[in-house]
């Protein structure tokens, strides 16, 4: 690549002087370093060269800034900057890739051990009309967030009503519990995270020498992050994942009695469906 002989301290002297505004100073500072990889890119991948100029580019104008008191030369000040900010962009790489490891491989054993290839059998749907349809509707809106369209299409003929009439119940009931569901969501992902940020320290802990300062602050950084993780697992399992009594009555428009009377049979009995 043929590199340009461009005296930055000159770009910088003309902002000064006002002959040319902040924004072509960085984009001519950017050409610059895009001609000239030699002057701050020690090795000859031009992936991670870009990819570090990407990152680089929106500090241009900070360092810009920055420069009017510093009694350096532009072209000086420029390649210090680059210097150090070079050293935080391979170790916010470093932590990257780690974070990136951590997950695929917690991924890849959840995948082994639970995306296993299912084995169904062929099962003749039952006509056998249900001894009390209300109790399993009812057992049904409680536990809507299971209930799918397949099954609804094969109980409705056996509770006597059509699949968009029970389709409808259970649309309703779930506008009911959006916000309820939209939170459960949101802790369960803050959950996640905290999981694989333990991970992450316990991989970087094997990295270092345990008489090491990182190594001390690490397992205090891992230590709170365990215990951030049990309050959130505490937290999560106190969520209901059911409907509640109420809106089960609400949206089948029946005393919550009703419904009380009916879950505590299904819990201490058991009926043929």
């Amino acid at each position: 690549m043929m590199q340009e002989h461009v005296s930055l301290n000159e770009l910088m002297e003309r902002y000064v002087q006002g002959a040319m505004d902040k924004k072509e100073l960085e984009e001519a500072i950017y050409r610059f370093l895009l001609n000239n990889p030699s002057r701050f890119w020690l090795d000859n991948n031009e992936e991670k060269r870009l990819d570090y100029l990407c990152w680089f580019y929106p500090r241009l104008s900070r360092i810009i800034d920055a420069y009017q008191n510093s009694g350096a030369s532009f072209d000086a000040y420029l390649f210090a900057s680059i210097r150090w900010s070079r050293r935080e962009y391979f170790m916010k790489e470093v932590a990257h890739s780690r974070t990136e490891a951590v997950y695929w491989n917690s991924r890849a054993v959840e995948s082994w051990v639970y995306n296993r290839d299912e084995e169904y059998l062929p099962v003749e749907p039952s006509t056998k009309p249900i001894s009390n349809p209300r109790q399993v509707l009812i057992l049904m809106l409680k536990s809507y967030t299971t209930i799918s369209d397949d099954f609804i299409s094969r109980i409705a003929p056996r509770l006597n009503m059509k699949k968009e009439e029970i389709q409808n119940l259970v649309d309703t009931l779930r506008r009911k519990r959006l916000a309820r569901e939209d939170a459960l969501r949101m802790l369960k992902e803050r959950l996640q995270t905290q999981y694989y940020r333990c991970l992450k320290y316990e991989v970087q802990l094997r990295e270092l020498p345990e008489d090491s300062i990182n190594y001390n602050v690490i397992q205090l950084k891992l230590e709170h992050a365990k215990i951030q993780l049990t309050r959130l697992r505490e937290k999560c399992a106190r969520r209901k994942t059911l409907a509640s009594n109420r809106q089960v009555a609400e949206v089948l428009g029946i005393p919550k009695g009703t419904v009380d009377s009916a879950m505590h049979a299904v819990k201490h009995r058991s009926f043929p469906y």
